[in-house]
């Protein structure tokens, strides 16, 4: 399976990861949700049609709910605190550009703005 999966990956944010999912929440994703359906460790599910293909889960293991470890979270919280600071840097560009020119924004012309064959 597992050699099936490192050839066959077709999402593209998997393919690195050779088709394998780490330890998920089962309410994270479709994903996870399907393959919570799987009964035993080792087992597989039957083909799950999803995001524009197909799948096939094979549960390698379940574990009881507990505080992730620093190692499992540290992608999801780096990814967070990546989102957070773009987002930080996005307005602080765009306010540094607000008071360099200080823009006048005439809404009442805004319909003309696009209007065909219109030389104004």
């Amino acid at each position: 399976f597992d050699t099936v999966a490192a050839l066959y990956t077709e999402r593209p944010s998997k393919k690195k990861d050779k088709g394998i999912y780490e330890l998920q929440d089962v309410n994270t994703s479709e994903f996870s949700k399907a393959a919570n359906n799987i009964l035993n460790a080792g087992e597989y599910s039957q083909v799950v049609q999803m995001a524009g293909g197909f799948s096939i889960f094979k549960l390698n293991e379940r574990q009881p709910a507990r505080e992730k470890t620093f190692e499992e979270a540290k992608a999801e919280v780096s990814g967070e605190y990546q989102e957070i600071f773009s987002k930080k840097l996005e307005q602080d560009y765009l306010k540094s550009l607000e008071t360099r020119y200080k823009p006048e924004i005439f809404y009442d012309k805004l319909e003309y703005a696009f209007a065909q064959g219109n030389t104004n």
